[in-house]
């Protein structure tokens, strides 16, 4: 008599504990059909414009007040450097998805260099939604040295 008070008791709690749980999602999901997948994301400060938190410099940088930033958006990473001795630019840029970021010198003399920022869309196709900042180098025929740097950007064919 004793046992089966018992384990009648014990029956009432495992069953009053199986009541109160919530049912998974792999418990409700419909026959045939998988569980929708859980999505998290984390907050990341944004940064000004103008900042950059990718690609290290590795070579000297290009003093501001040396480079006319006024054809480029101004979300737009204000950081530019040069390596091989002043002959090769390094800008950094934005691409993302289906967009590639190229970069060409459209003119240089001995007053100023100035260089294209090109972006290139490829379509007809599914594109994720990013954005990430990379570097984009151009080779110049003599180095930047003193010159003022003229950067434009321009979206390619879509």
């Amino acid at each position: 008599m004793r046992r089966t008070v018992i384990g009648i008791g014990l029956l009432a709690l495992l069953t009053a504990g199986c009541g109160a749980q919530a049912p998974s999602p792999e418990a409700t999901a419909p026959v045939g059909k998988a569980p929708a997948p859980v999505v998290s994301t984390t907050a990341v400060p944004p940064t000004s414009p103008g900042t950059s938190t990718s690609a290290p410099r590795t070579g000297p940088a290009v003093p501001p007040n040396q480079i006319d930033y006024s054809q480029v958006p101004e979300t737009y990473p204000r950081s530019v450097w040069t390596t091989d001795n002043g002959r090769t630019v390094v800008v950094m840029g934005e691409e993302g998805g289906c967009a590639k970021l190229s970069g060409k010198v459209l003119a240089q003399n001995a007053e100023e260099v100035r260089v294209e920022l090109l972006t290139t869309t490829e379509t007809h196709r599914m594109c994720p939604l990013y954005v990430r900042n990379v570097p984009v180098s151009v080779t110049l025929d003599a180095p930047l040295g003193a010159r003022k740097l003229v950067l434009t950007a321009k979206n390619g064919p879509y």
